[in-house]
């Protein structure tokens, strides 16, 4: 028992309840990763249970998260400012700021192994050319980390594949004209191409 009540502490030391949510008999629970009670950035666990049993369990824990201790000496506002010099000096395209979070832990993950930072996550927004970044600034030395685009953009098109003229000829793509498609969710046309 004195091992079971070890583990239980263990969760919840390190791991925060995120969900719990019931959708067609299968129970969803998920909780994000934490370290001396910060957020580690894509650190969670998630569990699925189903007539009282564990049907499926995922893992994106990280091991070994090893940050320097003590308080953050930059503050919320220079990180913020810090990250739209960052996108200024290496783009040349002006920002504002949509939200910031922090100090939180970032993992970068690379074949020669992981590292941990303690950073301000500082999402930011530009409006020409359309962009959005989470920028990570280092919340000792306010430097910057990393950034990741947040938008992504896909083009396409969509053919048609039917036969040429009548059935015994072969097929052919040809352009979908003025079809009605359903894509994300969005309903979107297709154009009328001119032959």
């Amino acid at each position: 028992i004195y091992f079971i009540d070890v583990n239980v502490f263990k969760i919840h030391a390190d791991f925060v309840l995120v969900a719990n949510e019931l959708y067609r008999g299968v129970r969803s629970v998920g909780f994000h990763q934490l370290h001396d009670g910060r957020r580690v950035l894509t650190g969670q666990l998630s569990f699925r249970f189903k007539h009282d049993r564990m049907i499926a369990m995922g893992s994106e824990a990280l091991p070994w998260v090893d940050v320097p201790a003590g308080s953050a000496r930059v503050t919320q506002r220079a990180a913020e400012e810090a990250a739209q010099a960052w996108i200024w000096d290496d783009l040349g395209w002006s920002t504002e700021v949509l939200s910031s979070e922090g100090p939180v832990i970032l993992p970068l993950i690379r074949s020669r192994g992981t590292t941990y930072h303690t950073v301000w996550s500082v999402t930011v927004h530009a409006s020409s050319p359309l962009a959005r970044f989470a920028v990570y600034i280092d919340a000792h030395t306010g430097l910057p980390v990393a950034r990741k685009q947040l938008l992504r953009f896909y083009s396409g098109q969509l053919f048609f594949d039917s036969p040429i003229r009548y059935p015994a000829a072969g097929r052919q793509d040809y352009p979908a004209q003025y079809a009605d498609v359903t894509l994300g969710g969005i309903a979107i046309g297709t154009p009328h191409y001119l032959s």
